[in-house]
């Protein structure tokens, strides 16, 4: 039989039989061995890749550059303004202004902190009242301080405020104190007035 088998192969039917393997078995042979290593720098094209293929999991952290994004795709950095005051002395009902902050145009998330000290005898009540404009935006704060100590002075309490605003122009923020009567005083030790710029807000100008 393999005597039969032999005078029967000749070289056109061992060429055919090579052919059809190559055929049916050579793309997917190609499909499994060609890698990154085989594919040229810069060969391929957006057009070379099926769309919604790629997913973060196919990025490497820290590979992506700013270059590689639209404008406004990636948020701006944060800008803040701060301001500090304080040491000072509160008397009457007119106001005093224990910090000022002057920012730009823009819309911000305002915080402010006012730290108040009663300095009367024991037994002598004041009221501090402290406000911040945050131009457009109003908060109002007041402490009732009652001394305890005549030694030590009187009570230490602190008054915080947050808000929002949005300005249209350059403005001045402010955290304004003053006593309910005019012959009331207390000291103001420390004063801070932060405004964060915020990149978008659902708020228009107040201005």
């Amino acid at each position: 039989m393999l005597t039969r088998l032999t005078s029967r192969l000749s070289y056109a039917n061992v060429v055919a039989t090579l052919a059809l393997f190559l055929a049916l078995g050579g793309t997917s042979y190609a499909a499994l061995t060609i890698t990154g290593k085989n594919v040229k720098n810069g060969s391929l094209s957006g057009g070379d890749i099926k769309d919604g293929s790629i997913t973060a999991k196919d990025i490497k952290n820290g590979s992506l550059l700013e270059k590689d994004f639209k404008s406004g795709q990636l948020p701006g950095p944060v800008e803040a303004f701060n301001a500090l005051g304080g040491g000072t002395t509160v008397s009457g009902t007119g106001d005093t202004v224990v910090a000022s902050l002057d920012v730009p145009a823009g819309a911000y998330a305002v915080v402010a902190r006012v730290r108040v000290q009663n300095p009367s005898p024991a037994g002598k009540r004041v009221d501090a009242v402290c406000t911040l404009d945050a131009v457009g935006s109003t908060e109002l704060g007041e402490q009732p301080l009652n001394t305890l100590n005549p030694t030590t002075g009187g009570d230490t309490e602190n008054l915080a405020f947050t808000t929002i605003s949005s300005l249209a122009e350059p403005g001045t923020m402010k955290v304004k104190c003053n006593a309910t009567t005019a012959d009331e005083k207390f000291d103001v030790g420390s004063a801070s007035l932060t405004a964060i710029r915020v990149t978008s807000s659902s708020f228009g100008p107040t201005r």
